[in-house]
């Protein structure tokens, strides 16, 4: 394959790695593979084709149902197969909120997972919302998903134990200005919302919140594009000045109808998935000092 300069072809490379997938679909598609194995896979086929379908067909519907499948994607991950996804999965919130898509964006607001911990010799259980009350970086994830529920009295909740908890820690100040934010939206503050957005999207904040994000990041800057979409949810109607944040993904336009792809893959190969039918979870073992 030619040297492609991202930054100036990152369309091709797009639509190189939409026809990758689609090839590759079919053999993953095949009986013989598990859900549980491919079901992360596939979330990155869908986040691909939402934006080869935004940048490249000009294609909003299909754009969302994209994002829909990726959001759709997740829930099962977290509730089938009990992963960790809000350790770390903040652009994985925020296509949840890019979709439009009411009742997924309540599903999404309801999933919780198990954790298995050791602290000093000792094994505890406990799950995703304990840690968010204990302060732990899974709350991040939380506010947002609280946000863009419009969940005010579950984000004022979070905001503090940001305060209380999670900014006391050295650690933890760089999520000063994101707290901030999340201030504003409780506090209907359009201004401030504004401010972030335009901080969280400038060159500076950009590199540096993408910079593991080979290809993506020459075209969308995240969070600022999901938190955009954020305070429009929440009727703060900001216009950021980015030309990595997408305007016409901001209204809040949902589709008549939202398709659910996952249902088919699911019954294809879940025959495959060796897990607890009832229990519909497994545990993961963190040490936790």
């Amino acid at each position: 394959m030619e040297q492609i300069d991202l930054s100036k072809d990152y369309k091709k490379r797009l639509l190189e790695i939409y026809n990758e997938d689609e090839e590759q679909q079919k053999k993953w598609l095949d009986p013989k593979y598990s859900f549980k194995d491919r079901a992360y896979p596939l979330f990155f086929v869908y986040e691909n084709k939402a934006w080869v379908e935004y940048l490249i067909n000009s294609n909003i519907s299909k754009t969302k149902q994209n994002f829909n499948n990726c959001a759709l994607i997740d829930c099962e991950r977290i509730e089938r197969f009990n992963v960790r996804l809000f350790d770390y999965g903040r652009t994985h919130v925020l296509y949840c909120a890019l979709s439009d898509n009411r009742e997924l964006i309540n599903r999404y607001s309801q999933l919780n997972y198990e954790i298995k911990y050791i602290s000093r010799g000792k094994e505890y259980i406990t799950s995703y919302r304990d840690f968010v009350e204990q302060g732990e970086d899974c709350i991040y994830c939380d506010l947002m998903i609280k946000a863009m529920n419009r969940d005010m009295d579950g984000l004022a909740h979070n905001l503090r134990i940001v305060e209380d908890i999670t900014l006391k820690k050295k650690s933890r100040q760089w999520m000063q200005p994101d707290y901030e934010f999340f201030k504003a939206i409780l506090n209907k503050d359009k201004d401030k919302a504004f401010k972030f957005v335009e901080f969280i999207s400038s060159i500076k904040q950009h590199n540096s919140r993408n910079r593991e994000d080979i290809l993506k990041k020459h075209f969308v800057s995240q969070p600022g594009m999901g938190f955009a979409k954020i305070a429009w949810i929440n009727e703060l109607e900001i216009e950021p000045t980015s030309d990595k944040i997408f305007k016409d993904l901001l209204p809040i336009k949902p589709l008549k109808i939202y398709e659910n792809p996952i249902e088919e893959i699911i019954q294809k190969l879940e025959r495959n998935d060796k897990i607890d039918k009832k229990k519909h979870s497994r545990t993961i073992v963190a040490e936790i000092k």
